[in-house]
């Protein structure tokens, strides 16, 4: 793969931010996103330039983060490590 290619999909797919972006684009999470770049305080951006493959969401105040985190919450959707207790 050339470094191009690594870079594209890195920031596509394999970046952080790439995958949060990739867990909370989903209409179980938000069910009446349908593809809007914006859900209450949060914002969903993708390509912000032709030369990027970039794609991250933001939280754009603290009371969206708190709601965001409440609805992972809701759905259980916290990372689970094998080594510790649930």
């Amino acid at each position: 793969m050339d470094g191009y290619a690594w870079e594209d999909w890195w920031e596509h797919w394999g970046s952080s931010e790439a995958k949060a972006y990739e867990l909370l684009d989903n209409t179980h999470v938000f069910p009446a996103r349908r593809g809007f770049a914006r859900t209450g305080g949060l914002v969903f951006e993708r390509f912000p330039n032709p030369m990027s493959s970039a794609r991250w969401m933001e939280a754009r105040n603290p009371v969206s983060l708190s709601l965001l985190q409440a609805r992972l919450n809701e759905l259980d959707l916290r990372h689970r490590d094998p080594k510790c207790p649930a």
